[in-house]
């Protein structure tokens, strides 16, 4: 055959010879490429699909710093500082254990409740599904694999620092690769599936995330559970300091009043965008306490606990009882402002104060600085939650962090508060009336801020300019901006339509 072969090129030309010689360099340049990238191949390894695996649904609870972002929830455009949410999936994502191109929506993301920028949490939970370890009965290798990322993550120094894509955040996530396991179905029974040998969520993360941001504990949870829905009681909690001429009583009298269902349209932000919005909610305790007797004596908690709150009421709750206390405004205030049926009004609070007002709009009044709210605790029943710390051994380290952050912000009030009695030193100025609260040309504004205001004329609240009902401020919405929206999508929908129907002009 080989002689054959030979046998044609005897009739060839030089230069078809030549031709043919380069041709066959060619075919054999391309295939030793082609077997060099196959080589190449075998040697990279196989993609990581964080949604081919394995998954489990759990619950996070974790305290944030407020004043560090712009508020919990991950927004759409830009913002001036991050938001929390943001930064918790990035997290998610570097740790491989949410898919990067479906994030939360693909891991059924909610939470508890949302905080606004300059709002903290000490127990905000948020329940999504994750990658599991467990979840498909994992074997003894995948077990051991788990064990050595474990180690490996402790023998890693990472960066306080939160940058998406650090080299240690690169780390943790190459560490935390395992083999591919098939997916496990979704089923109501999820939720009682091992803990043991399963991923330390909560150290996973705390590596990761930025000091501001620390995963208290992570709980299994049933399929059906939500963050949200599944919460029975939230707690917040509003510190301030209790200056000279703030009358702690008369404030408890109006806080006691707040107890019980009422519709607190006046002690909330309208917005028309919210839709139809139920006012009514039940406040269940109200309360003024020290903080702590072994800390600054002058130092007070306000704490508010109930089922569901509105938008921004805790700050407008506390700003009436600044008022309250200053002696601005009677205690009997709260009991008018609640009362806003005229169908249906509030008797007197007390047998010796008269009826009280109808307060059918919302008086023009500041609400209270957002830095001192605190998202202290939600509430979920028992059977709902198991919450697992990290392991004995690894927590003193955790501890000690949220140690450190705490000393340093103890030196800086330190600091200021010497400062402050430097400046007492001086001799005052002539019309130095602005420590004497409850004056009527002195309002403080703002106990947890330390805002106020001198030489002015207070007016009371019942005296001030109303805002509009809550069904006046939806009917302007809804004719205004609300209007001009549904009609882009009526107009997006026909035109839609329209493309798959054919139909419209050539």
């Amino acid at each position: 055959m080989a002689q054959a072969n030979l046998a044609k090129y005897d009739t060839w030309s030089r230069l078809q010879l030549i031709a043919r010689l380069n041709e066959l360099d060619i075919q054999k340049e391309k295939a030793e490429n082609e077997k060099d990238l196959t080589a190449k191949a075998r040697e990279l390894p196989r993609p990581y699909v964080v949604s081919s695996r394995p998954k489990r649904k759990i619950a996070l609870k974790f305290c944030y710093h407020g004043w560090e972002y712009c508020g919990l929830e991950k927004q759409k455009g830009y913002t001036p500082i991050p938001t929390v949410e943001s930064v918790l999936e990035s997290a998610l994502i570097a740790t491989r254990l949410i898919d990067p191109v479906e994030g939360f929506e693909g891991a059924g993301y909610g939470k508890s409740g949302r905080t606004d920028r300059g709002v903290s949490a000490a127990g905000q939970v948020v329940s999504l599904w994750v990658r599991s370890m467990v979840a498909g009965g994992a074997n003894d290798g995948e077990r051991k694999e788990a064990e050595e990322v474990n180690l490996a993550l402790d023998d890693e120094e990472v960066d306080d620092s939160f940058e998406p894509l650090t080299e240690s955040m690169e780390l943790v996530s190459q560490l935390l690769a395992e083999q591919d396991t098939p997916e496990v179905l979704v089923d109501d029974t999820q939720h009682l599936l091992p803990t043991e040998g399963e991923i330390p969520y909560a150290r996973v993360l705390n590596r990761v995330l930025p000091p501001s941001i620390r995963v208290l504990a992570w709980s299994p949870v049933h399929s059906d559970f939500e963050a949200r829905f599944s919460c029975i009681g939230r707690h917040y909690k509003y510190f301030f300091r209790l200056h000279p001429g703030l009358d702690l009583s008369r404030m408890r009298d109006a806080a006691a009043r707040m107890k019980g269902t009422h519709d607190w349209r006046n002690f909330c932000r309208l917005d028309g965008s919210k839709g139809d919005v139920r006012y009514v909610r039940t406040i269940e305790d109200v309360t003024l306490e020290p903080v702590a007797k072994d800390e600054d004596p002058t130092l007070y908690v306000l704490n508010v606990q109930g089922h569901g709150f509105l938008w921004h009421q805790i700050r407008h709750i506390a700003a009436v009882l600044f008022l309250v206390g200053q002696g601005l405004e009677h205690p009997s205030v709260v009991t008018s402002m609640l009362n806003t049926d005229q169908s249906n009004p509030l008797p007197p609070f007390r047998e010796d104060e008269p009826l009280p007002e109808i307060v059918e709009g919302k008086p023009n009044y500041e609400m209270a600085d957002a830095l001192p709210l605190v998202l202290w605790d939600c509430r979920y029943s028992d059977e709902d939650l198991n919450w697992i710390p990290d392991e004995p051994g690894y927590s003193q380290g955790f501890v000690q962090s949220l140690e450190t952050t705490y000393t340093q912000s103890l030196m800086q009030s330190t600091i200021l508060s010497y400062f402050t009695r430097a400046a007492e030193l001086r001799p005052p100025p002539v019309s130095a009336s602005a420590g004497e609260f409850g004056r009527r040309d002195c309002v403080l504004l703002d106990m947890g801020a330390g805002r106020f205001k001198v030489n002015i004329k207070y007016k009371p609240l019942l005296k001030r300019e109303r805002g509009s009902t809550p069904d006046e401020v939806l009917r302007r919405w809804r004719e205004g901006k609300g209007g001009r929206r549904a009609e882009k999508r009526a107009a997006r929908a026909e035109q839609d339509e329209m493309r798959e129907t054919g139909d419209g002009d050539e």
